[in-house]
């Protein structure tokens, strides 16, 4: 099988994740709510522990410059206007379905973070496609706790549960986009990667700490409050784990 094939199977299998949603359709409304609350805290757990022990290490590899952090500062700040140029637009036009900020910066930062995943899965099977392989199911067990929260943030958000699996399916195909320009044009894009990934992880920040965790601090009822922060421990311990994984990634690189 040529080199191209395995890239464009293996993000299809990647990009597959973003269906797991599909499994909600069947919830009543009620459970789905009362569920929803938890798997935002969880995801808040998954994007922090994603930022500080996946997307900051892997920039560092190469060096942690200033300008990857004027990327990052600059990243946060497209955001916050982001966020306040669509609660302006949405307070001066009529809208027949409340959608919350948080869901229009969740699709920015997700189209990016695919993005970079499709660079990343062609970029190792240019080099082995054993390392292709080991790099694909690292992005796979990646993906489910992060495609997984970020459909519980588009439907908190307000979208419908349909509108919401079929625009994270949507986003998961920019994979394919990435990895076409790493297998045509390598040498051109690769210098780019590490901002790319600063501007995810402010997304990713941003998104943490500014929409979710505020929401999570006006619960009030301890034995919620604490049910939150296992979800949250949960999310972070899901991207701890994920780093064994690399490890052996890494292991099959050099090997």
């Amino acid at each position: 099988m040529s080199i191209l094939l395995w890239i464009l199977l293996s993000i299809l299998i990647v990009s597959s994740i973003s269906l797991l949603g599909i499994l909600a359709l069947g919830c009543k409304d009620a459970t789905l709510q009362k569920v929803l609350p938890y798997v935002i805290t969880f995801s808040g757990g998954a994007l922090l522990g994603d930022v500080f022990l996946h997307i900051i290490p892997e920039i560092a590899e190469d060096g942690f410059h200033t300008d990857i952090s004027y990327t990052f500062l600059g990243g946060i700040l497209i955001f916050f206007l982001l966020e306040k140029i669509f609660h302006w637009h949405r307070s001066h036009t009529h809208h027949d379905e409340e959608i919350h900020s948080r869901v229009i910066i969740t699709q920015v930062g997700d189209t990016i973070h695919n993005f970079i995943d499709g660079m990343v899965i062609a970029g190792s099977f240019i080099v082995s496609v054993p390392l292709g392989i080991a790099s694909t199911i690292a992005i796979i067990l990646h993906e489910i706790p992060q495609e997984i929260g970020n459909y519980g943030i588009l439907i908190h958000g307000g979208w419908s549960k349909g509108k919401a699996l079929f625009y994270n399916f949507l986003t998961a195909l920019t994979a394919f986009i990435g990895g076409l320009l790493i297998y045509f044009f390598n040498d051109a894009v690769t210098p780019y990667i590490p901002y790319l990934l600063a501007f995810t992880g402010a997304n990713f920040l941003y998104l943490a700490l500014s929409d979710i965790f505020p929401e999570l601090n006006a619960e009030e009822d301890v034995k919620k409050i604490l049910i939150h922060a296992l979800f949250l421990l949960i999310g972070i311990a899901i991207m701890a784990l994920l780093l064994g994984v690399e490890g052996l990634e890494l292991f099959s690189e050099a090997h």
